[in-house]
């Protein structure tokens, strides 16, 4: 059986230290962004929590996990799937 490709941990806590450290110094307090900041930090930790509480449900199958660093694979690149890469732009939020 294949590992489950999760990404790395350091990919959470970087962009959550970027965010926590200097985006919140750049922002005015009590602005919309900072609003928006806020809610962009907890969707981020709550991704985190769930990403481990899938890999604490994948050791109890005993499934093993492929911590990545990149999406390229380990043995070389193969073709992305139709439409992978492509990032959505957000929806409006009011």
């Amino acid at each position: 059986m294949d590992p489950v490709a999760l990404p790395s941990h350091i990919h959470y806590e970087i962009i959550l230290q970027v965010l926590e450290r200097e985006t919140t110094a750049t922002i005015p307090p009590g602005s919309p962004e900072q609003r928006s900041l806020q809610e962009l930090t907890a969707t981020l930790r709550r991704a985190f929590a769930l990403q481990k509480h899938l890999e604490a449900a994948c050791q109890e199958q005993h499934l093993p996990i492929d911590y990545r660093w990149t999406v390229t694979p380990r043995g070389g690149q193969t073709p992305e799937p139709e439409g992978a890469g492509a990032i959505a732009e957000p929806e409006s939020v009011g």
